[in-house]
This record gives structure tokens, C-alpha cells and sequence, in this order.
């Protein structure tokens, strides 16, 4: 193969690293979105550390319960008779 010559090809199944919103950033920052979401739509103070999907909630322990429901209601598909939405 000449200098000028080169090979195209299709990879499937890998995530490119500097992929804005399908790396550990973007889930970060996905799992950030969701719960402050959640915490607003609940009227909740809330305060996060995040991890990629891994997610802690620094919360009053009276408002656990109605961020949980917010997090069901809001951000996730608890009711699988219902079309998904989120984020992404």
C-alpha cells in the first residue's frame, strides 16, 4: 500500500473516548442532569457526587421519600406501560 493508499472500515460496538455524551463524562453529567432535575421538580435541596451512572444524593432525611417519587415520576420509566423518557 502506497503512502496515498488507505483502508476505511466500520467499527461497531466501541465508544470512541473523546465521545461528548457516551463516555463517563456524558454519563456524569446525564446522571447530574437527572437528579438535580428530579430534586427541582420536587422542590428539594440537594447536594451530588457523581461517578459516571453512580450517583449520591446528600439529602434531609424528610425529603427521601419525595425525591425517590420525583426520581420515579420525572426521570426514569417506572411504569413500563409507559413510553420512556429522559435525557438520553
Amino acid at each position: 500500500m502506497s503512502s496515498t493508499e488507505y483502508a476505511l472500515f466500520k467499527m461497531i460496538g466501541t465508544t470512541f473516548s473523546g465521545h461528548p455524551t457516551l463516555t463517563t463524562l456524558g454519563n456524569t453529567l446525564r446522571s447530574i442532569c437527572y437528579a438535580e432535575y428530579a430534586a427541582f421538580m420536587a422542590n428539594v435541596p440537594v447536594k451530588l457526587l457523581a461517578a459516571g451512572d453512580d450517583v449520591v444524593a446528600f439529602l434531609h432525611k424528610d425529603h427521601v421519600a419525595i425525591f425517590i417519587e420525583s426520581m420515579k415520576t420525572n426521570v426514569s420509566t417506572h411504569d413500563k406501560t409507559l413510553p420512556s423518557h429522559g435525557l438520553g
